[in-house]
């Protein structure tokens, strides 16, 4: 219980809950957005969902190297804001082409929003008594957001929806400014880090 008045774990899982609120949107939509919105056959747009998922491979790779040589943070604040600027950027999307850019685009930044989280949590909660439970609790949290991002983005496409079709303008701004400000977040996560866990190093 003694989480719950560390000012640190709950700015990690506000950033957590944030970014994952709006992770898995474009995942969700991607290949409706491209049978409805450019015309795509239903294989290339579900293709287009693998293209990102892809990326995120080398996402990855590239976001765990960067930490290891610039720490954790750095990464991860980069990728949060980038994501939530790519899905931002989603609206401009009008031709296949740019589509399956955007897509890999967003999975290479996306991908390393997964493995970098816990990678910090050790800082984030020094005593290793408690360090599995906080971990889980704000694990825990950061889960719900994965369950209530996706459906909340699909009722945004229904207003100001015509004609039947969906209107893809809401989901892309809640997913992206969503993410955006969990990346926000993180910097302010990063302060009280270095403020209060008595770090010998900036680079987290």
């Amino acid at each position: 219980k003694t989480a719950f008045k560390d000012l640190p774990f709950w700015t990690y899982t506000t950033s957590n809950f944030l970014i994952f609120c709006g992770y898995m949107v474009p995942f969700y939509y991607m290949a409706s957005y491209g049978q409805i919105e450019l015309g795509m056959n239903r294989s290339d747009a579900n293709y287009v969902i693998i293209y990102a998922q892809a990326a995120s491979i080398f996402g990855r790779l590239a976001a765990s190297l960067a930490a290891a040589r610039v720490g954790v943070m750095i990464p991860w604040i980069t990728c949060a804001i980038s994501s939530g600027i790519f899905c931002i950027a989603w609206i401009g999307v009008k031709t296949p082409g740019a589509f399956i850019a955007y897509a890999v685009l967003y999975g290479g930044f996306s991908g390393a929003l997964i493995p970098l989280p816990p990678s910090v949590f050790p800082v984030v909660c020094p005593d290793v008594n408690v360090l599995g439970a906080r971990l889980g609790m704000a694990q825990g949290i950061g889960s719900f957001a994965s369950l209530i991002g996706s459906p909340i983005a699909g009722a945004l496409t229904q207003v100001n929806a015509r004609d039947g079709k969906r209107n893809y303008l809401g989901l892309q701004l809640f997913g992206g400014l969503i993410m955006a400000l969990g990346g926000l977040n993180l910097c302010l996560l990063w302060v009280l880090l270095i403020r209060q866990r008595e770090l010998r190093s900036k680079l987290i």
